[in-house]
């Protein structure tokens, strides 16, 4: 370096630092305000004048850094963070991502390793050696920084937009008029944080979250004319650039005639682009740690302000008639945080219609329209307390922003729209709805739900987890990552309920105030809370933070003593220990509450306080407590105030708590406190029952635990169908049942299920009872059942479309085995199920099978491929005819379990039973030969005609081309909402063996051809529970073995059956 440039540095560095002095007057600066004694942290200074180039999407030009080491060590080395070098081939993420099965697509520049280049790198204490390792850019120094030293770097670096498949916050995409719009975000190289805890912070971006040091940002952004921008700090250059008269002109207020699609419903053109016209956009910002903006032509802007503080909404043109509300509830949040959490120190919050859904200081991306986007903007609002504000290192601890967020976000939605989520409170058009459907509460919808879900199944993970360690390594929120959100949430609410709504409240708000600009870690937090309240709170803590244990407590017994005096045990099940709520409902109707404390600290309450409960997992399990009742007890519930994380709330009280109600069929959310039994009527045909009259009873606990579907209809034989004479009309089943129960075992096994059923449906009597499993990766199913099938008189074989293939009185029991494993591969999905089963005791049959079937589709441009292959072997010299393999379809055991198909009603037997020509129903299973349905197959062995329509050994291949997409058959508007018709081709193969001669030897080949079609009815009045019901009518116009009574190969042909052939 000349000396002339070395005194120009020199005088650059004194401004800088003098800068930076100044800064440190402020009081919100670190050093005015530390959390302890020997804190520290580092300090940067930006400066980033970029370009953006709308037709290349890229954004580049210089940025220097004054950096100041304010740790006790020498730094010889220096890292920065290249975020967007994440996506491409052969990058950390995208290892990650093939190792968990993904198969990342990259655009142009990802497929060229473009993310962010640097060049021309300068160091005011020399660079020795550059070492990039994909999102991190290592720098050695020919001088270390010394402590207390400030060093200034300068780089020219550009970073390009990507549009591969992977997720990526900086986004660019097309808008309305042709435009382009930019989310800039992690653009820029970025040093790395060096703390107390780490050294040097160098984790590789794996798509979760980030971390930077708190300084100053100056940046000069260079766009073409007609851009409007937001961004992180305060515009400094705003007359230049969106002066008054055009922010008045882009007021939202000005568009809410737009996106109704009518006349004069086209994007208004404010600024007309010049091709040599470009604007600067210029932005500060101070006690930053990162910068971002958001820039689109067709943004428009709404605004409110309190206590200094301004909400920004800026927001696509087309969409201002759905943020009319952004800017207020963005400022309504605020208020509420800041009263609540600690004051707001940033001089804005820009809410963007940017469709995303993060966060960055005094910028969150967003999406939706009111009132669904209040969720989102509540919880990234509230990221500039957790992450903004206070700045944990989340890439290391997600749950320190991410959780606190959650709960920050429920606190608001409660306070401004009340209980119930908002959205669940809007009246619809439908008044079916309207009337019906429920809404949750946000602290359901938003914490416990969540975490409940998984504590329940005891799957909820230790929140003390790196962000990108979940369970190995986690895509975006699988593996347990989610349970940063909700058991984050959730642990803070059961943090209120240990210390008390007051103490709780001010113990959160002065780790808000101690740690504000600065870099808290868990333990910061715990010691924060710990002495602030001067409660030893380790025990909770170490429960919630670093374990899995969970929360059941449960009332075991009550004993009279004497008069109006009562010894309640109570029992802890789960392993984690809490203090205990309890109220007493007397048959006076009056309450009398209590507390348990579990420590020496007893909570601000007006509650009766008990003798403390000592004791955790297996120590001390159970508590009597002596109460005082006049007029006697009705009632004992534990946990009134519904914070208690209990995965068993049903043993929680005296009287079983459950629900019961009219099932209307609608989408809702799990009740958390309540066992819920939801009855509806059933109505339902056959030509033997004639008209079935019923209920079907669904209750659970949380739609996991204690599941009962039971379906009951009593046969009226009303309006029931003409029979042949000696069909005994009136002895049909007086009524039909199908009884089953599901419920998890978390205590015995990861993923375990045992279920149990019995029935009587379309004549046939059902007992089953097994285990079903799937892995922790959920992409392994495998259990085993035994099952028991039969028909018990003659009169139950005229339900059957094949009484032929049904014996009476004989037991086929049975014991079977499966595995699932679903795939995907070539662009496509698949299946491969294999089912073993063999005859068990008590059994009037003999016989064993496996068979293996694998399925597969995928999109061919505008064709959807499906295909399937099949194989089936048995042995046994006594077989159910019910069970058998078939040529065409189904077996009559397979058949029996479709309402539609379990009796004649909507087939009849005329249409399914075997001759000598093929027949007219169809039902898709067995080899699947459907343009042999009904045919009995017949082959010439020797001087013998044997039929192959049934066996016990055989294979195939089926394959359809759906062609739907090319006839526009799902284009009509409204009506595909209701209705959806599929077309395609089909293709089946296959052979079977010879059951009536010799069971290794095959009848010839058979195949058939033909085209088909669907149509599926989607939806049912307002119903939305309801499964949807296809009708398939397949014509196979070619066969290569035709019968005798119509031998042409191709020739017209029709078959009809419920739902896909496969």
């Amino acid at each position: 370096m000349s000396g002339l440039n070395k005194i120009n540095m020199r005088v650059f560095v004194l401004l800088a630092l003098t800068s930076i002095s100044f800064a440190s007057k402020s009081q919100l600066y670190w050093k005015n305000k530390k959390p302890f004694a020997d804190y520290w942290q580092q300090d940067v200074k930006y400066t980033i004048k970029a370009k953006v180039d709308e037709r290349k999407l890229t954004v580049g030009g210089d940025l220097e850094l004054i950096y100041t080491n304010n740790s006790p060590d020498e730094l010889s080395e220096v890292y920065f963070h290249l975020y967007q070098n994440a996506f491409q081939d052969g990058a950390y993420y995208d290892i990650l991502q093939k190792t968990k099965g993904r198969k990342p697509k990259y655009g142009l520049y990802e497929e060229n390793g473009l993310g962010t280049e640097v060049k021309n790198f300068f160091s005011s204490n020399g660079v020795d050696t550059i070492i990039y390792d994909n999102t991190l850019m290592k720098v050695v120094l020919q001088k270390p920084i010394k402590s207390h030293e400030s060093v200034v770097f300068k780089m020219i670096f550009n970073t390009y937009w990507g549009n591969g498949s992977s997720r990526r916050r900086m986004k660019a995409y097309y808008v309305e008029g042709g435009n382009v719009h930019f989310n800039g975000v992690h653009w820029y190289p970025r040093m790395a944080v060096y703390d107390q805890k780490f050294g040097w912070n160098t984790n590789q971006h794996l798509d979760k979250e980030f971390y930077g040091d708190f300084g100053t940002f100056d940046v000069e952004l260079n766009f073409a004319n007609d851009y409007i921008l937001e961004a992180t700090g305060t515009l400094i250059n705003q007359k230049e650039v969106l002066p008054p008269e055009l922010k008045e002109k882009i007021h939202i207020s000005n568009f809410y005639h737009r996106g109704k699609k009518g006349s004069g419903d086209t994007l208004s053109v404010i600024t007309k682009r010049l091709k040599d016209e470009r604007k600067t956009w210029k932005y500060h910002a101070d006690n930053v740690h990162d910068f971002a903006f958001t820039a689109d032509p067709t943004y428009r802007i709404d605004e409110r302000e309190w206590n200094g503080i301004k909400t920004v909404a800026i927001v696509e043109e087309r969409h201002c008639p759905t943020w009319k509300t952004a800017a207020q509830f963005a400022l309504d949040v605020i208020k509420v945080y800041s009263n609540d959490f600690g004051r707001y120190e940033y001089p804005k919050m820009v809410v963007a219609d940017a469709r995303d859904g993060m966060e960055y200081p005094m910028l969150t991306l967003d999406s939706g329209k009111d009132p669904y986007y209040k969720g989102l903007l509540a919880h990234e609002i509230a990221h500039n307390w957790f992450y903004g504000m206070v700045g944990s290192n989340e890439t290391y601890r997600a749950f320190l922003d991410e959780g606190f967020t959650q709960f920050l976000t429920v606190w608001s939605l409660e306070k401004i729209d009340g209980e119930i989520y908002s959205p669940y409170n809007q009246k619809g058009k439908s008044w079916y709805k309207n009337k019906f459907k429920s809404g949750p509460k946000s602290r359901d919808m938003r914490a416990y739900l969540g975490y409940l879900n998984e504590a329940i199944k005891q799957e909820d993970p230790s929140l003390n987890t790196h962000s990108s360690d979940f369970d190995g390594g986690s895509l975006r929120h699988d593996g347990g990552y989610r349970q940063v959100y909700s058991k984050t949430a959730v642990m803070l609410y059961n943090l209120q309920y240990v210390l008390g709504d007051s103490l709780f409240l001010i113990s959160m708000r002065n780790y808000v105030n101690e740690w504000k600009f600065k870099h808290p870690y868990p333990e910061d937090f715990r010691k924060s809370i710990i002495r602030f309240t001067k409660v030893d709170l380790n025990w909770f803590f170490d429960q919630w933070l670093e374990t899995s244990k969970v929360i059941d407590y449960k009332i075991k017994g009550i004993k009279k003593t004497a008069k109006d005096s009562f010894e309640i045990t109570f029992k802890r099940i789960g392993a984690m220990q809490m203090p205990i709520d309890f109220e007493i409902r007397n048959n006076s109707d009056s309450l009398i509450q209590y507390h348990i404390p579990n420590t020496w600290f007893e909570k601000k309450t007006k509650a009766n306080i008990l003798p403390k409960w000592y004791g955790w997992s297996n120590f001390n399990p159970e508590y009597k407590a002596i109460v005082y009742v006049p007029d006697g007890i009705f009632n004992i519930q534990i946990d009134p105030s519904g914070r208690l994380a209990d995965i068993n709330p049903l043993n929680n009280s005296l009287k079983f708590p459950y629900t019961i109600g009219f099932d209307p069929q609608l989408r809702s959310f799990p009740d958390r406190t309540k066992y819920s039994v939801k009855v509806k009527p059933d109505v339902f045909w056959n030509s033997y029952d004639g008209l079935k009259i019923g209920f079907n009873w669904k209750s659970d606990f949380f739609r996991l635990r204690k599941k009962f579907d039971a379906k009951f209809c009593l046969n009226s034989t009303f309006f029931q169908s003409d029979y042949i004479e000696g069909v005994r009309i009136n002895k049909n089943d007086g009524f039909s049942y199908d009884l089953k129960y599901e419920d998890i075992l978390p205590n015995y096994s990861e993923k375990l299920k045992v279920k149990l059923r019995i029935a009587l449906t379309g004549g046939v009597h059902k007992i089953q009872a097994g285990l079903h499993k799937t892995s922790h990766n959920r992409k392994h199913k495998f259990g085993i059942y035994a099952k028991s099938i039969f028909r018990s008189n003659t009169n139950q074989l005229n339900y059957a479309l094949y009484p032929n293939h049904w014996n009476i009185g004989l037991l086929n029991n049975s014991i079977n085995t499966y595995y699932r494993r679903p795939y995907n591969i070539h662009k496509g999905k698949g299946s491969v199920k294999v089912d073993f089963r063999s005859s068990a005791f008590s059994s009037d049959y003999n016989y064993e099978s496996i068979s293996v079937e694998n399925t597969f589709e995928r999109s061919i441009r505008k064709f959807y491929l499906k295909t399937r292959i099949f194989g089936f072997f048995g042995l046994g010299d006594n077989w159910a005819p019910e069970s058998m393999l078939f040529l065409a379809g189904a077996n009559p055991e397979n058949i029996n379990e479709n309402k539609f198909t379990r009796a004649e009603g909507f087939f009849s037997s005329n249409q399914a039973q075997f001759g000598e020509n093929i027949n007219t129903f169809h039902s898709g299973g067995g080899l699947n030969l459907r343009g042999y349905a009904g045919y009995i197959s017949p082959e010439q062995i020797d001087d013998m005609v044997i039929s192959a329509f049934n066996g016990t050994r055989g294979a195939s291949a089926n394959i359809e081309l759906e062609f739907d997409r090319y006839l526009g058959l799902n284009q009509m508007g409204k009506v595909s909402n209701w209705i959806a018709l599929n077309s395609y081709a089909f293709f089946d193969a296959g052979l079977i063996n010879l059951l009536e001669s010799d069971l290794n030897k095959f009848a010839e080949p058979r195949l058939d051809a033909g085209l088909g079609g669907t149509i599926s009815f989607k939806k049912f009045y307002q119903f939305e529970t309801t499964k949807p019901v296809t009708v398939r009518v397949d014509f196979p116009l070619l066969l290569n073995r035709t019968p005798n009574v119509s031998p042409e190969y191709y020739s017209f042909k029709w078959i009809i059956g419920i739902n896909r052939a496969f």
